[in-house]
């Protein structure tokens, strides 16, 4: 198995011990590699009669890494503003979910989505607190969940 950062596979893009890698039973796990990002992969078999032709060229993204949110700035009574760093390879946007404890047992709103690096939550009632977290949404899944931070209502 070969996986490069192109699909040509020219010298400088095959990943260090991904260069006719041997993989055992059919699969092979392949860790070490960046979040958000598209990697190419091509196989071939080998026997006692031989070597097969490579195989077609098979693109994998993987999913975008969690952004960071900042701390809250302003404090409103019935909303929450929201803002966080940018994340490369969130193609599709971000997702934001709020509970009313840290561990998010009791969750209160969840999967709200925006393609922007802000947000803002309505609708939230007055002088309660809140915890927050947002997920980088890429091709493939959304990542796992930012830091967490606690957020009031006045």
């Amino acid at each position: 198995m070969d996986v490069a950062t192109k699909n040509t596979f020219d010298a400088g893009t095959v990943l260090k011990n991904y260069e006719k890698r041997k993989i055992e039973g059919g699969y092979g796990d392949i860790t070490g590699l960046s979040e958000g990002e598209t990697y190419y992969c091509r196989i071939q078999a080998h026997s006692e009669l031989g070597s097969s032709l490579l195989s077609d060229v098979f693109r994998v993204t993987t999913i975008p890494r969690a952004p960071s949110l900042s701390p809250q700035e302003r404090y409103y009574e019935t909303k929450v503003d929201l803002s966080w760093s940018f994340v490369p390879g969130a193609v599709e946007g971000y997702v934001v979910n709020v509970a009313s404890d840290a561990n998010f047992f009791t969750t209160i709103k969840t999967g709200l989505k925006t393609s922007h690096t802000n947000y803002t939550i309505s609708g939230l009632s007055r002088n309660t607190e809140y915890y927050v977290e947002v997920r980088s949404k890429g091709v493939h899944g959304l990542s796992g969940g930012s830091n967490r931070i606690k957020v009031q209502t006045r």
